[in-house]
């Protein structure tokens, strides 16, 4: 059996699940979909893109599921989000 190399998630989300996957709640299966991504990534960046002045926070949740942070995107903050990209390949 070959093994891969550690692979890193880097999900950009507002965390809003609109779309069942099998008919289902689609908040549900995402939380669910969470554990599977834990199990599949050697870790996980969660960048929160949640735009406009109502804030659900569901993308922070997500990145407690998945990951132990969620980043808010803001569009000055590009070079933050490559250094955060590298030190989570670094600790893999």
């Amino acid at each position: 059996m070959q093994t891969r190399e550690p692979a890193l998630l880097v999900l950009l989300t507002d965390g809003r699940a609109n779309v069942s996957l099998d008919g289902g709640d689609p908040w549900e299966e995402a939380l669910a979909a969470c554990s599977l991504l834990q199990a599949a990534c050697a870790g996980a960046l969660v960048i929160d893109c949640e735009p406009g002045p109502i804030v659900l926070g569901r993308a922070r949740v997500l990145a407690r599921r998945s990951a132990p942070s969620a980043l808010r995107w803001m569009p000055w903050m590009r070079q933050r989000l490559r250094f955060a990209i590298h030190g989570r390949l670094e600790s893999l």
